[in-house]
């Protein structure tokens, strides 16, 4: 998994142990990642925490829960516990929490968590007991989340932090552990059923034959354990970290449980990846999960290179399987990746709209998404970015440019907004479903699109977000999003009655050649018409951004599957049409009555998912006779193709595109979608499909 972002904390109050004797407990294996056992309250209740020695806050789900992703465990109830007690606000332990925020009107003590890889987590703050094997630590300050999400796909209940802050799992137990922890991590491809340990104080002392070590280094943010990499060894051939000696850093490298790969420069990863290739002297093979570079069929007899991690004082000498990644049981891949920093670490699929902003106008690419009415771009200077294919938008170079301030209808209407009141500027903070976020100034400038009839169309004083705190699941080279809901702050709704409401989109396969690009209408141009259109009413509810469209039924063939299972639950508007999410996903029950349908249908031996997502995946090296899966919306049957129904993942395995859903929010994703005409038109509140062959436009 990617790793979770980095955090901070000031102070922290320790907490005693009630019970003295070893400390330990097991680590499993999640999905690339390390789950740790422990239990919360009194009486205890089993969780699963993510074991992050790049964080120094623990939090876990708790009920009620607004928003929840799935764990192999019970929910914890606050309220069955004799020994919970949420924390006051202006308490120092509210104060030092990280992420934490205070409700005056409640006065409790709440907080707000986002990571690297797009994850987030907030609830309360709050003090109960934590077991650890069989010892207990009272008054254990910890995150109760009532709202969490992002990519959390092992059945944890939330995240362990181990860092050197003092919110930390190992700050707080303080003095009866004497600052001591070590892990033993069982290999991903071992059986599941072996554990690992995690074990504290003198129990956790590493000695013997056969032991390196090395300094860490503190560097803001001071969670971290920064370690010093000097080189890497490929058998005899040394890599310096830096090409400039007089470049050199102490604690360069963050040591990160959490984190699946290891992140080095890129001019350093060029080098190991040559140096490899000239070593094994095989043909390489394209990574299943689309994700590393360097990739050999295991099938075939591999001498493997000895790799050397060079560490200040210390030579870690890497295993195979430390070395080399198991993408599937074919593949192995270099398990390192270049990054262009400066945080180094040891340890998507969408569809971008071109436009530009500003005068002289500068290109920008923002993800096409339905499901959101705001746009936003990134902005120099940027305190956090995400890397993007073209140039980050400089404010200061737009003659055009122009903050909102904050008494403005930009401001009040832009989603997300708020006011900074010692600038009068107004700002805006955007959280995501899949726990990616922006923030910045809520600005105007000029907004310029492509046309195939008139050429460059601008549209002055457009209302978009600076974004300059951004991150999460980012990863086709975008710039950031640009939203085509229903809301005030949409590109549609800005576009106001030059476009009368209407606009439609066509998607090109994502197995299709590259260089094919879709189109976004608008106006009449987007006009839906001709032989098999099929058309549905869409429905409007909070928020108000979302397209809501009515799911009957799903058929597999000829047998029908209802929505819902009992008629009487029958909602309008239950699904969301969403071009910014991939998959799509319905109810656990309907979910489950068609997977099984197409199963009896294909008769044809499992596989299993390369990127461990989805249920239902075969063989596509077997010629497979595919089902036909046909949506039934309210007026309007969707008959899918194959390449709708099943997504390839890798170049040998399809799965059903389809995921099981308990969340009451349901979403029909662009998989779906492709090779379809969608057309939009807001003032009639309809959405229709046609039969598209994207690839011949």
């Amino acid at each position: 998994m990617l790793r979770r972002s980095l955090t901070r904390i000031n102070k922290f109050n320790r907490n005693h142990s009630k019970k003295r004797g070893p400390v330990t407990t097991d680590v499993i294996i999640g999905d690339y990642e390390y789950l740790m056992t422990y239990s919360i309250g009194t009486p205890p209740v089993p969780s699963l925490g993510v074991l992050d020695t790049g964080s120094d806050v623990t939090w876990t789900q708790c009920k009620p829960c607004t928003k929840c992703f799935k764990q192999k465990v019970p929910l914890f109830k606050p309220r069955n516990s004799s020994t919970y007690n949420k924390v006051r606000c202006g308490s120092n332990l509210c104060n030092t929490f990280r992420g934490s925020n205070c409700n005056l009107r409640k006065k409790k003590c709440g907080f707000e968590v986002l990571y690297g890889d797009g994850s987030f987590a907030s609830g309360n703050v709050a003090r109960d007991t934590l077991t650890l094997g069989n010892v207990s630590f009272t008054n254990y300050v910890f995150g109760c989340a009532h709202n969490a999400g992002g990519i959390f796909y092992s059945g944890e209940s939330g995240i362990v932090g181990l860092g050197v802050g003092q919110a930390s799992l190992i700050s707080q137990l303080g003095s009866s552990i004497h600052g001591k922890f070590s892990y033993c991590l069982v290999p991903f491809s071992a059986n599941s059923t072996k554990s690992g340990k995690l074990n504290f104080g003198n129990n956790a002392v590493v000695s013997g034959e056969g032991v390196a070590t090395t300094p860490f280094a503190l560097n803001p943010p001071q969670e971290n354990y920064y370690l010093t990499m000097e080189a890497i060894s490929v058998n005899n051939q040394r890599f310096e970290f830096y090409d400039d000696p007089l470049n050199k850093t102490e604690g360069n490298i963050i040591l990160d449980s959490g984190t699946t790969l290891t992140f080095i420069p890129t001019n350093l990863y060029d080098k190991v990846e040559t140096a490899v290739e000239k070593t094994i002297k095989l043909k390489r093979v394209k990574d299943p999960l689309r994700t590393f570079t360097l990739c050999y069929y295991t099938k075939t007899d591999i001498r493997f290179p000895v790799i050397t991690v060079h560490f200040k004082g210390a030579d870690v000498k890497l295993n195979p399987e430390n070395a080399f990644f198991k993408t599937d049981d074919s593949t192995r891949c270099l398990a390192f990746q270049p990054r262009d920093g400066p945080i180094f670490i040891y340890g998507s699929l969408e569809y971008l709209i071109t436009y530009s902003i500003g005068t002289p106008p500068v290109h920008s690419l923002g993800v096409l998404d339905t499901s959101s009415d705001i746009t936003w771009t990134q902005c120099k200077p940027c305190a956090e970015c995400f890397k993007q294919k073209v140039p980050l938008f400089e404010p200061k170079k737009s003659s055009t440019y122009y903050p909102a301030p904050c008494s403005s209808d930009s401001c009040k209407t832009f989603r997300g907004s708020n006011c900074d009141g010692i600038n009068k500027i107004c700002r805006f903070k955007v959280l995501y479903g899949d726990g990616s976020f922006a923030g910045g100034d809520v600005a105007t400038d000029v907004r310029t699109l492509g046309s195939i009839t008139t050429g460059n169309v601008s549209f002055s004083n457009y209302v978009f977000g600076c974004g300059i705190n951004n991150g999460g699941v980012f990863a086709s080279g975008e710039s950031g999003v640009v939203g085509l809901g229903i809301g005030k702050g949409s590109l549609i709704s800005q576009l106001g009655s030059s476009i009368e409401g209407k606009f439609s989109y066509y998607l090109v396969p994502i197995s299709a050649n590259s260089t094919k690009s879709g189109k976004l209408n608008f106006g009449n141009n987007a006009v839906v018409s001709g032989e098999g259109v099929v058309t549905t009413p869409f429905a409007l509810k909070p928020p108000q951004a979302y397209y809501y469209l009515t799911m009957e039924a799903i058929s597999v063939n000829n047998q029908r599957f209802e929505f819902y299972d009992d008629p009487l639950n029958k909602t309008e508007g239950n699904i969301i049409l969403d071009s910014g999410t991939t998959l799509t996903f319905i109810p656990t029950n309907l979910y489950d009555k068609v997977e099984k349908a197409v199963e009896r249908i294909i008769k044809l031996k499992r596989v299993k998912d390369p990127l461990g997502y989805l249920s239902l995946c075969y063989s596509t090296k077997t010629d497979i006779r595919f089902p036909v899966i046909t949506v039934h919306f309210k007026g309007a049957d969707v008959r899918l193709n194959p390449e709708n129904a099943f997504f390839k993942m890798g170049d040998s395995t399809g799965c059903l595109s389809f995921r099981a859903q308990d969340d009451p929010i349901f979403i029909y994703g662009n998989v779906a979608q492709m090779n379809f005409l969608v057309g939009y038109v807001v003032e009639r509140k309809i959405v229709s499909f046609k039969h598209t062959d994207c690839n011949k436009y």
